[in-house]
């Protein structure tokens, strides 16, 4: 449970402090945002803590994929740094970060896939 509190802490801490530092061009974008795709984004995150906190077995097998999560994650915290670092413009957000597409949305579901999904799969 450890873990998970760290992966959501490094999940929602730049999520946090982005919401104090939207760009300047955000409501022009958040108007015309799709309904199903915001949905499904909600669905994700509720799903992503329930799984997190509450559904995470061990085993040796599962090191590697862990690894692999960690990974991503630094990576996910280094995009959010270079995105403070620039303008904070909606063209900085949709950037890619080490040729990752939309790297802010591509990298954290990527770690967690690797540090949830993956392990059930020695269960």
């Amino acid at each position: 449970m450890i873990i998970g509190l760290v992966f959501l802490a490094l999940l929602l801490i730049p999520n946090i402090i982005w919401s104090f530092n939207k760009p300047d061009d955000y409501d022009k974008y958040v108007k015309n945002e799709n309904k199903i795709l915001l949905a499904l984004e909600r669905i994700g995150q509720i799903s992503v803590i329930v799984f997190t906190l509450f559904f995470n077995n061990y085993n040796n097998d599962f090191v590697l994929t862990l690894i692999i999560a960690v990974v991503l994650m630094i990576l996910y915290e280094m995009y959010w740094f270079k995105y403070f670092r620039s303008e904070r413009r909606m063209s900085d957000m949709y950037s890619d970060f080490l040729k990752i597409p939309v790297a802010g949305a591509t990298i954290p579901v990527l770690a967690f896939f690797f540090w949830e999904y993956m392990a059930k799969m020695y269960f």
